[in-house]
């Protein structure tokens, strides 16, 4: 059997995951909290493989809530993530009948020189086709004299969405700006509070 580069590279980076993946599961050993109660029984997939579709969306993370709950005619897996040393908790959503991610929402980060950090999965990143730099001159000129307080990129197996939590420079309030992270189109503007 022939081995192709493709197949070694893919190999290399699961090898590679094993031991992070091993050792958040050691150190976070976050029991599944039912919606309701009978919940964990009727899921396909075992919570132990959906938490590793997650330690995979969010490579280095520790779980630090773990859920299942009912959405319409779903069931769905619903885990919190932690990478140490930055801020804030990623998000995922498994299938708990096929094992599909759903939806991930990861943090972004920046520094005082304005310096992007991003959490995710490199294929995540490369998947937004719309430059966030481009992204957040969009959603500031949707909050004239507002400040980032907060960026995220969801991404949906249907689309990806930037969005950015805007602190309003008068009053105390946070505007939410939606933003196509495919080809930049606002999709919303919100107050949160």
């Amino acid at each position: 059997m022939q081995v192709s580069g493709i197949q070694v590279a893919a190999a290399t980076v699961m090898l590679g995951l094993i031991p992070a993946v091993c050792a958040a599961q050691v150190r976070e050993p976050i029991p599944i909290r039912e919606q309701t109660a009978g919940l964990l029984p009727q899921a396909k997939v075992p919570h132990q493989v959906a938490r590793l579709t997650a330690f995979a969306e969010v490579p280095g993370a520790g779980i630090v809530t773990a859920g299942i709950e009912r959405e319409g005619d779903r069931l769905i897996y619903s885990f919190g993530l932690k990478v140490a040393g930055h801020d804030g908790i990623d998000q995922v959503q498994i299938d708990a009948r096929s094992g599909q991610v759903l939806c991930a929402e990861y943090n972004i980060e920046w520094d005082q020189e304005d310096v992007i950090a991003w959490i995710a999965n490199p294929e995540v990143i490369a998947g937004a086709r719309y430059r966030l730099a481009a992204a957040i001159d969009t959603a500031l000129a949707q909050v004239p004299d507002g400040h980032m307080v907060g960026i995220k990129l969801r991404v949906q197996p249907s689309r990806r969405v930037y969005t950015f939590d805007i602190e309003v420079s008068e009053g105390p309030a946070v505007k939410r700006v939606s933003i196509n992270a495919d080809n930049g189109a606002v999709i919303s503007v919100e107050e949160l509070r």
